[in-house]
């Protein structure tokens, strides 16, 4: 327990911890290459399908780090819902709409972090979960290009060590080196 305590101190705890990787994914989520003409829409559905493709990404990297990761997920998930609810309302969505919303929200969001947890795994094909979800519309090129910077994603935060994980610092790769034009 000692150990727990000296990792997440109060200054940052997994709540901190979670609040900077949000920040991060959500910058990572919004790279103006994933939104041009005949990719992922521009659209609350579109940012919602990016924001839950990184978050697929690092939550399974939080939960490889074992129960620390896993308390970080839940608060980022937690963070990504708010988030989310404040859009909602933001919209004009009245009180009583936005619970409908959220739940339904959640169904899809859990749904597609397991297809991509799967596809991570290697028990289904990334560019399926991609092209059925993120890149609807989308070039043989271009789900191609995503597909491979998904993998650079994957692989580049399982190579990050646990400590700078645990401090925020996440090293995402950019999407120019796979997207064109």
């Amino acid at each position: 327990m000692m150990f727990l305590s000296r990792l997440f101190s109060q200054k940052s705890g997994p709540k901190s911890v979670a609040a900077r990787l949000f920040d991060q994914l959500n910058r990572q989520s919004r790279q103006i290459e994933l939104f041009a003409e005949g990719r992922v829409p521009d659209t609350f559905e579109g940012r919602f399908e990016a924001v839950t493709l990184h978050a697929a990404i690092l939550m399974r990297r939080l939960k490889l780090a074992g129960p620390s990761g896993a308390r970080v997920a839940q608060k980022l998930f937690e963070n990504i819902f708010s988030n989310f609810d404040y859009a909602f309302r933001e919209a004009g969505v009245g009180d009583l709409i936005v619970g409908k919303k959220m739940r339904k929200l959640a169904e899809g969001f859990y749904g597609r972090i397991r297809a991509y947890e799967s596809a991570f795994e290697g028990e289904g094909s990334i560019a399926e979960v991609i092209s059925r979800n993120l890149m609807v519309d989308a070039s043989a090129e271009d789900l191609q290009a995503a597909t491979h910077y998904t993998e650079a994603a994957v692989a580049a935060l399982d190579a990050q060590s646990e400590d700078s994980l645990f401090a925020g610092e996440l090293d995402w790769p950019a999407a120019t080196e796979f997207f064109f034009g």
